[in-house]
């Protein structure tokens, strides 16, 4: 299962971006691919800045899950939050 999933979310964790960096590290390991799904991990963190400056209080989505800490790290907040 993915550490970012809805079984996650269920539990009441919190979830952040570092999930789909753990996601994609573990799948390169399982894969035999890390050094390919490294470079996506560092490609994701070099276009984060670029990101958060077109998006920064413009997007909204569902209240758990992904899409919150998406918005959070683009600078805003989803109305949908619980």
């Amino acid at each position: 299962m993915l550490t970012e999933s809805c079984a996650h979310v269920q539990n009441a964790q919190s979830v952040s971006i570092d999930d789909t960096y753990t996601d994609l590290t573990n799948l390169g390991k399982i894969f035999n691919i890390e050094s390919r799904s490294g470079a996506v991990i560092a490609s994701m963190k070099a276009h984060i800045p670029v990101a958060q400056q077109k998006v920064a209080g413009l997007i909204t989505g569902a209240g758990h899950a992904m899409p919150t800490a998406e918005i959070a790290l683009g600078g805003g907040v989803n109305i949908f939050a619980a």
